[in-house]
C-alpha cells in the first residue's frame, strides 16, 4: 500500500510517517530543501539507511537518487517515490 504525502515547503511542514519496521521522518531544512531520514520506532534514534531503500525523482525520471548521511535530500520542485525492496511505499508531492 502506498501512502501519498502532499508536503509544502512554504508552510514548513515536517512530519513523521510510520512504516513497518521504522519511521520515515521528513524535516524541512529551508524553503527549498527537506531531508528524509529513517528512525528506529523503539528509541526514536536515527538508523542507517536500509539497503533496500531507494528514492526515485518522478519529475525528471531519475532512479536511485544517491543518499547522503543515512537519508535523502529532496527539493521543492520535485515529486518523489520512496521504494523499499522495489515496492512503492510513499509518494512525496510538491
Amino acid at each position: 500500500m502506498t501512502t501519498k504525502i502532499n508536503f509544502s515547503y512554504l508552510q514548513n511542514k515536517s512530519g513523521e510517517f510510520d512504516l513497518p519496521g521504522f519511521t520515515i521522518k521528513l524535516t524541512v531544512i529551508n524553503d527549498n530543501v527537506a531531508r528524509l531520514s529513517f528512525i528506529n520506532k523503539q528509541d526514536k534514534s536515527e538508523i542507517q539507511l536500509p539497503k533496500e531503500a531507494t528514492l526515485i525523482d518522478l519529475e525528471n525520471h531519475f532512479e536511485n537518487l544517491k543518499p547522503f548521511e543515512n537519508g535523502f535530500f529532496i527539493i521543492w520542485i520535485g515529486s518523489y517515490s520512496l521504494r523499499i525492496d522495489g515496492k512503492e511505499v510513499m509518494i512525496f508531492f510538491k
